[in-house]
């Protein structure tokens, strides 16, 4: 995994690890290991339901044999099969296709959108500003200006849906060809210890010369022996000083915790309050059964984040409630939004916060409202007139966070969900909120 570079990756493996995330009949602890690797690592198993065990002997059968792929690869891997025809083992053939990479595949991207964005970069006022000439028929496409005011007098002419499907659609497909597509998270070097020197690397060496010339001597008992202690003895060395490394490096851990600061790792970790990166693959239903695959582990995990909204397990207040949503409201119409609030409402966002399933960040929007500040203002106040909060905007990217202290739960409440909803719908919200605390005095 370390030497492929974000390259593909595919491994076929006899893991002896028996888990109902590959189709086995039982999980066992090996198994959840296994998941738990997998998972954190972004590697997806292709194995697939199938009659046929990978497995079987004279002591039973099980589904042992995997075949896992990362995520540059998994999109080309296809009808994986568990062969029947001899293999002189008691494994079973693993069949399966790899179609060619460059072959124009619509490309998936497992870690989601991220836009990587500069200050000095102009392409994208000028990618988007050519594509909302091209979606909304615009004529001025010379003065930024005018272009402004001629999209701000198309905006009723359309659906609020289709007005904000298109308008972002444009802003999206902008961000694709100015800005650089972050890949995701970069791949993981192999994490070294803080005791190991050159001085133990050396030593290793030797004691594994010593083992290979004691295991190659094989017609000379005599000389044999010998070289068996002499291997013996340089393993001795390299475990002594092996332990003394590692007893030297855990004192001068232990010494750098400062006097006007000790609550520091060394109290977190005596204290056992440092967080473990515990990973949930199959969690338990309530019928007391496990998950087997991706597909259910998530399906469950949703329903238990997300349950239906059932009327039927209405108490009389949400009775009540749904009942005052169907009457109509003849107040006077809100003031549309102006151009300095949304101004003022764009700058007060936090420009760390994650965006949401389209990958635009509240600095893009801030870009698009610069450019284009009375089309957008006339977005959302048609918005607000019509009372829709479009269906675009409520989509989001679920972030389960594992809560403290429930690390050893086998449950799907060992995670409190994260929503990322996407910043353009962030930003409406936020304007309705500054809208009812204005409203707020006039009902006292």
């Amino acid at each position: 995994m370390d030497y492929t570079k974000g390259n593909c990756l595919i491994i076929a493996v006899d893991s002896n690890a028996r888990s109902r995330m590959w189709h086995d009949t039982i999980t066992n602890q090996r198994g959840k290991i296994l998941e738990e690797f997998l998972i954190c690592n972004d590697l997806y198993v292709l194995n697939e339901a199938t009659e046929t065990p990978t497995f079987q002997s004279k002591r039973g059968s099980s589904c042992i044999d995997l075949t896992v792929a990362n995520n540059r690869l998994v999109r080309y891997v296809s009808d994986w099969i568990c062969g029947e025809e001899e293999s002189c083992s008691d494994h079973n053939i693993m069949n399966f296709k790899i179609a060619s990479i460059h072959n124009g595949k619509c490309k998936m991207n497992y870690m989601g959108v991220r836009y990587t964005t500069k200050q000095e970069d102009y392409k994208f006022d000028t990618n988007v500003a050519t594509n909302f000439i091209s979606t909304f028929n615009c004529i001025n496409e010379t003065d930024a200006n005018k272009l402004d005011e001629e999209l701000q007098g198309k905006v009723k002419q359309y659906n609020t849906e289709d007005l904000i499907h298109d308008c972002f659609s444009c802003v999206t497909a902008a961000c694709n060809t100015a800005f650089r597509i972050s890949k995701g998270r970069k791949l993981k070097t192999r994490r070294t210890v803080p005791w190991w020197n050159d001085e133990l690397k050396i030593l290793r060496k030797k004691v594994n010369a010593l083992r290979r010339r004691y295991q190659r001597t094989l017609n000379n008992e005599d000389l044999r022996s010998e070289r068996k202690i002499q291997y013996n003895e340089g393993k001795r060395q390299y475990q002594s000083r092996l332990q003394e490394e590692k007893f030297k490096s855990w004192q001068k851990y232990c010494s750098s915790t400062e006097e006007s600061n000790p609550w520091n790792a060394i109290y977190k970790t005596a204290s056992g309050k440092l967080r473990s990166t515990a990973c949930l693959t199959t969690p338990q239903q309530p019928d007391g059964n496990f998950t087997f695959d991706i597909e259910s582990t998530t399906t469950h995990m949703l329903d238990y984040f997300v349950p239906e909204d059932d009327e039927t397990n209405d108490i009389a207040v949400h009775k009540q409630i749904r009942e005052q949503i169907k009457e109509l409201i003849d107040t006077e119409d809100d003031k549309p939004f102006s151009r300095e609030e949304i101004a003022s409402v764009i700058k007060r966002f936090n420009p760390k916060k994650a965006p949401g399933e389209d990958g635009l960040t509240i600095e893009i929007l801030l870009r698009a409202f610069r450019r284009f500040p009375s089309f957008l203002t006339e977005v959302y106040s048609k918005c607000l007139k019509e009372g829709c909060f479009p269906k675009q905007w409520k989509k989001s990217s679920i972030v389960p966070i594992i809560k403290p202290g429930k690390e050893d739960s086998r449950d799907a409440s060992i995670y409190r969900p994260i929503s990322l909803l996407n910043v353009a719908g962030k930003l409406l919200d936020r304007l309705m909120i500054e809208l009812c605390i204005m409203c707020i005095p006039l009902l006292v």
